[in-house]
């Protein structure tokens, strides 16, 4: 007498019985659950970084340094604080001197490009007077500074400090480029976009209060 009871063989790749999976079925199983959590993991120690936008528009000037411009905490470390990349900040680097600009007689810049005003300088004498004389127009305008020659860095804080103090916004930055990107060869230089028909620097600001305010910035 034959037996002709149906098989209780489970076909591969699904439940038993007793709803559990085949013994193949199961180690694919755990194969998938340990890769699962090990992506978990990887992305937890790895946090989406907040990516830094270096140009918003016509509203900016050409300075990726333009950071150390920020009143931020005095850094205690005896030790250069560095970037991300690896680069120290420029300021670690003082003294800092052009390697394109000269400095030369103050003019004004005209530029096709839509930027926000900005002025090339360095610590010498006449950069510092025309600093000064130009005062209110720069703050008029919202212009923000690139210092380009600095001797020492004592003498950057209290050029940064006075200026601050002013409502002035300074940030050491390379002269590199900006012959190329400005036509600039020489400074002190006020850069703004388009043309106009005269020099607001020297159409703005009185004689007498230039005078008054010579020295403002030495030292």
């Amino acid at each position: 007498m034959s037996n002709n009871r149906p098989s209780t063989r489970a076909p591969p790749g699904t439940l038993s019985s007793q709803g559990r999976l085949p013994m193949h079925a199961r180690g694919f199983a755990r194969l998938l659950l340990t890769a699962s959590l090990a992506s978990a993991a990887a992305h937890a120690a790895s946090p989406v970084q907040t990516p830094i936008v270096v140009y918003r528009g016509p509203d900016t000037v050409p300075a990726a340094p333009y950071w150390q411009a920020l009143d931020l905490a005095p850094v205690t470390s005896p030790h250069p604080v560095t970037t991300r990349s690896g680069v120290a900040p420029l300021e670690h680097s003082l003294p800092l001197q052009p390697e394109t600009l000269q400095p030369g007689a103050p003019r004004v810049q005209h530029t096709p490009i839509p930027v926000r005003p900005f002025f090339v300088l360095g610590m010498d004498r006449h950069s510092l007077d025309w600093l000064a004389q130009s005062l209110p127009t720069l703050l008029a305008l919202k212009a923000t500074g690139m210092v380009v020659q600095v001797s020492s860095r004592d003498d950057w804080h209290t050029l940064e400090n006075k200026a601050r103090a002013a409502g002035l916004s300074l940030a050491l930055y390379p002269d590199t480029g900006l012959t190329e990107a400005y036509g600039i060869t020489t400074y002190p230089v006020l850069v703004l976009p388009g043309q106009v028909a005269h020099d607001p620097v020297q159409d703005s600001t009185p004689i007498k209060e230039r005078t008054a305010k010579r020295g403002e910035f030495g030292f």
